[in-house]
């Protein structure tokens, strides 16, 4: 019986031992294949990023871009408050100078604080008609590559922006050329050509 006894002992230890086991593994976090720690999940890139340390020089002036509150301010006094579906411009003494709003078919422009569009940006193929408000006159449109203003041909091309045969704006390589065409729209302040490209960049994506 003393036999049996240490039999069954030994069984019900190695049950036991069996079972403590398995709670292990279930308790256990997963483990990579490679045994390393997973790779945090991907965010988004956060509003106010893409043209940090950028310089855009518009009308002989440079405003060098660094990210400020989710939104950016240049080196030459301009503040950018980015939206959801809007662009607010301040100058350096907080005054607004003017915003650019979303709407279903592009972008209105607004400027000192106003109410009343100033100019629409209606979306066309790749690129953009811009009307003046409220006269719905044409000023012209501006695509991929460059487009026509006022009459005069527009190029982006070599990190220039040419408006006929002027160089209106120097831009870095990574600004698209749709983009980059606004700021040959001298029609309108350097705050507003500025303000759209951040708009285009940062709410129209």
């Amino acid at each position: 019986m003393k036999t049996l006894r240490q039999i069954l002992l030994l069984t019900l230890c190695c049950f036991a031992l069996a079972c403590g086991k398995g709670g292990g593994e279930t308790n256990a976090e997963p483990s990579t294949s490679d045994g390393n720690e997973p790779a945090p999940k991907s965010v988004p890139a956060a509003k106010g990023q893409g043209l940090a340390g950028s310089t855009i020089t518009i009308d002989g002036e440079e405003h060098t871009f660094k990210s400020k509150d989710g939104g950016y301010k240049t080196s030459a006094g301009l503040k950018f408050k980015v939206q959801a579906d809007r662009v607010k411009v301040k100058g350096a003494d907080d005054k607004e100078l003017c915003k650019i709003k979303k709407k279903d078919d592009g972008f209105k422009l607004y400027r000192d604080g106003g109410e009343e569009a100033v100019l629409k940006g209606k979306r066309r193929g790749d690129g953009f008609k811009l009307m003046k408000k409220p006269s719905d006159e044409e000023l012209g449109t501006v695509e991929k590559g460059g487009g026509t203003l006022g009459g005069e041909e527009v190029t982006v091309a070599g990190g220039e922006v040419k408006r006929g045969d002027k160089t209106v704006a120097k831009v870095g390589a990574g600004l698209p050329a749709t983009t980059a065409a606004i700021l040959a729209a001298t029609e309108l302040s350097k705050a507003e050509r500025l303000g759209i490209v951040v708009y285009l960049l940062e709410v129209e994506k």
